[in-house]
């Protein structure tokens, strides 16, 4: 049976994930920081976890620590850039407790690390400046080591869930109201992946892990294949909904070059490995 840990078991990737992976036969364990938070997850999934590692015992990294062999530990664990975070707890969710996260991966003699990453260039904010630094810590560490790395920089998450806090869900929900929704210019390209379409690559990497077994180091800049301006896909939902354009203020602005800056995504090198391709469409989802 396939022994997977999962990270960050509170973040939005990670609940998805696990709705689809409680339902397989896995020996499936996540990490929590205590009884209490572990009580509450219970009963956001409606699902009793039997199996899981406290925080507690990671970061310490006793000697005496009794280190369980994974095949795969997924690293979901991420603290954003916004008003809501520190620079201080950002980076001790990002870079530190990372790290110790993936030495205990390194002890345990895990077969695979999964690592979220961001596609956002460092100097966009301390966000994809912290993604970055624990990109270099474990693309520099795995070159001796055994473990396998495979790192993925995803585009922009979606759904179609209007009380989200994406981007696309606030647009949604502002549209139906027909409420002002103040944004850039919007010239920027983006590209956007549903969650399910990016849950489901996990899955599918799970599934075929022994295609990953030539080289210890894999890194993948994915997205739904769904460039678009921030501009056109506000005007899209608007009309979607029927409600007026004009209520895009545009007085937003620009941080830095690196946040007008347009993304695309490189799902092109997947095909080698697995049989996996975006299933959402936002532009058939949004049409007139």
């Amino acid at each position: 049976m396939i022994r997977i840990l999962v990270t960050g078991p509170n973040s939005y990737f990670s609940y998805y994930l696990l709705t689809k992976l409680i339902n397989k036969n896995l020996d499936l364990f996540i990490i929590v920081r205590n009884k209490k938070e572990l009580k509450k997850i219970n009963k956001r999934f409606n699902y009793k976890f039997e199996n899981f590692i406290y925080l507690k015992e990671i970061i310490k990294s006793k000697k005496n620590l009794k280190y369980l062999k994974f095949d795969f530990v997924i690293n979901t664990i991420t603290k954003y850039d916004n008003l809501n975070n520190s620079f201080k707890d950002i980076f001790e969710a990002n870079v530190e407790i990372s790290t110790k996260l993936f030495r205990y991966v390194i002890k345990s003699k895990s077969d695979f690390f999964i690592n979220l990453d961001t596609v956002l260039n460092k100097q966009s904010n301390f966000y994809a400046l912290t993604k970055y630094i624990f990109r270099k810590i474990i693309t520099e560490h795995v070159k001796q080591k055994d473990v396998r790395i495979i790192n993925i920089q995803f585009h922009n998450f979606y759904s179609y869930n209007q009380n989200e806090n994406n981007l696309i869900s606030k647009l949604m929900k502002f549209s139906k109201l027909n409420k002002k929704f103040h944004i850039t210019k919007g010239s920027q390209i983006r590209d956007f992946i549903h969650i399910d379409d990016a849950t489901n690559l996990i899955i599918e990497i799970i599934k075929n892990k022994n295609k990953f077994s030539l080289k210890n180091s894999f890194n993948f800049n994915i997205g739904g294949n769904q460039h678009i301006s921030i501009k056109d896909l506000s005007n899209k939902i608007r009309k979607h909904f029927h409600s007026n354009i004009k209520l895009n203020i545009k007085t937003l602005k620009y941080k830095n070059k690196f946040t007008n800056k347009n993304y695309l995504s490189e799902n092109y090198n997947l095909p080698k490995f697995i049989k996996w391709e975006p299933k959402h469409n936002l532009r058939k989802f949004f049409k007139n």
